[in-house]
């Protein structure tokens, strides 16, 4: 197939009017222009063509939750996610009961390479080893110490599945915990946790989880965990740009604190995502979303209802950043940080053709998932 017209946001440079060829999943060719091409899809001049958004931190969408534990609920999800602009995503677990944990890492383990939508690319473990004082929405009875042999009885049921872990740092007692970690290829964030700096010093993470959101704050007399991310140039941070989590002043002042090299977009949505307000669930606790924002009972906030897309066009509207550092965010840094630059996170020659093109105002038109179109606007 041969796309053409549009901007190509390339991964050295944009093209106007040009033309991307894609053979079988790859990007086969770029040009500058389309001569004597046969173009099979041809978009209007104003709209963008860049690299699909890898979504790293996502329990659910469109009805559908990681925590269902079914194929139906995973490919669900994988094929309402191009509609919001995500080619690739990693399944996150709650902190609940230890089975239903591993039903739904099993569910993920059986049928990633199945799903016909956006890829799965591993499993993100958030909980159940996180503190007690910043549960957030997690239920505080399923929490469980971050032991090694908690830990192997996952990971060793599924080898390769969890690419990556939120834990609270404070509540490790054992180095063989890290060493487990690294043995498996997982990366660690600290998020859910109420550890301070000097504990974070002690640590080789250098990730936070929802910066700002279920962690000890920032203070005068000591950094928290907050501040430790802040300080430190080489910790990447998520941030949940919906303008609930955090506010839009926040989100220009960790742009400006920490650049587009080193934050992360995420939707952290839950089933509720693309959905009208109602009565909900997460992780088995029931959730109620009200113009948008879902939240336990006591008011707690669980989860988002973002999109992709959505968090694109509020961070392009929050900093006035370009084009490049939203690619960036969303998927170059993601895709650097868990191994996949050779596949994804740009466009280039060789790599996975996952191209998403949206107009002016972040409206997804098309989007193509390792070479097949799988998405198309009712408009188009």
């Amino acid at each position: 197939m041969i796309i053409a017209g549009g901007t190509i946001c390339s991964e050295n440079r944009q093209i106007k009017n040009g033309a991307i060829e894609i053979e079988g999943k790859k990007i086969k060719a770029i040009y500058n222009n389309v001569n004597d091409l046969v173009v099979d899809l041809h978009i209007d001049d104003d709209a963008l063509i860049i690299p699909g958004a890898i979504d790293t931190h996502i329990h659910g969408a469109n009805s559908f939750d990681t925590m269902d534990a079914t194929f139906e609920s995973l490919e669900g999800l994988s094929n309402y996610l191009p509609s919001t602009g995500t080619t690739s995503f990693m399944p996150t677990t709650m902190t609940t009961d230890i089975s239903s944990i591993n039903n739904a890492l099993n569910t993920v383990y059986q049928y990633q390479e199945k799903v016909s939508g956006a890829c799965i690319i591993g499993v993100h473990l958030e909980g159940p080893f996180i503190s007690p004082v910043y549960p957030g929405a997690q239920d505080p009875k399923h929490i469980m110490k971050p032991t090694h042999n908690h830990l192997y009885s996952l990971v060793s049921k599924y080898p390769g599945l969890i690419k990556q872990m939120t834990f609270a740092p404070e509540e490790v007692e054992d180095s063989s915990f890290y060493q487990l970690i690294n043995d498996n290829g997982i990366v660690p964030s600290f998020g859910h946790t109420n550890a301070t700096a000097d504990q974070l010093k002690n640590t080789s993470i250098n990730k936070a989880t929802h910066l700002y959101n279920a962690m000890r704050p920032l203070h005068h007399r000591e950094l928290g965990v907050v501040g430790y991310s802040l300080m430190n140039d080489d910790i990447d941070v998520e941030l949940i740009v919906d303008g609930i989590h955090i506010t839009e002043d926040v989100v220009h002042f960790t742009y400006k604190s920490k650049s587009s090299e080193r934050i992360i977009l995420i939707t952290d949505s839950m089933r509720a995502a693309g959905l009208s307000d109602g009565d909900y669930d997460l992780g088995g606790q029931p959730v109620y979303v009200k113009d948008q924002k879902a939240t336990l009972r006591d008011g707690t906030i669980a989860g988002s209802t973002l999109t992709m897309n959505q968090a694109l066009k509020n961070m392009h509207r929050y900093t006035q950043c370009d084009i490049n550092a939203l690619i960036e965010m969303s998927a170059t840094n993601p895709a650097k940080l868990f191994n996949l630059y050779d596949r994804k996170g740009s466009i280039s020659v060789g790599k996975d053709a996952d191209l998403v093109i949206y107009d002016q105002n972040f409206k997804v038109l098309y989007t193509f998932v390792e070479g097949q179109l799988v998405y198309t606007s009712k408009e188009n």
